[in-house]
């Protein structure tokens, strides 16, 4: 099995019945890289369209897409119901494993 898949199948093992309350305890934790902020900006003034590409989960992709003013965010989609052992709605799924092609083909990034 492939690393990525691996490292993949891990990750989601690891958010199986988690409360939804947990990607916003992880949201408020969140920091970004230092420069990160001014480069999106330098960017965006010069006419730049952004995206993030991340093998990472929506939630906090949006998040990151909000806070640097990112044009287009690509991740996994994760799916929350409430299930008979949790009341609160948790994660029961996630919607596949990103295809990075998929915004290279999408977008033209002229």
């Amino acid at each position: 099995m492939h690393m990525s898949v691996l490292g993949y199948r891990q990750r989601v093992a690891c958010l199986a019945g988690l409360p939804v309350s947990a990607m916003a305890t992880v949201k408020a934790g969140l920091e970004l890289n230092e420069g990160a902020l001014e480069l999106c900006q330098c960017l965006r003034g010069l006419g730049c369209r952004l995206a993030v590409v991340s093998g990472g989960f929506m939630p906090l992709i949006l998040h990151v897409q909000e806070r640097l003013g990112i044009d287009h965010a690509f991740g996994n989609e994760v799916r929350l119901r409430r299930t008979e052992r949790h009341e609160a709605p948790c994660v029961t799924k996630v919607c596949g494993c990103v295809d990075l092609l998929v915004p290279l083909r999408t977008y033209s990034w002229k």
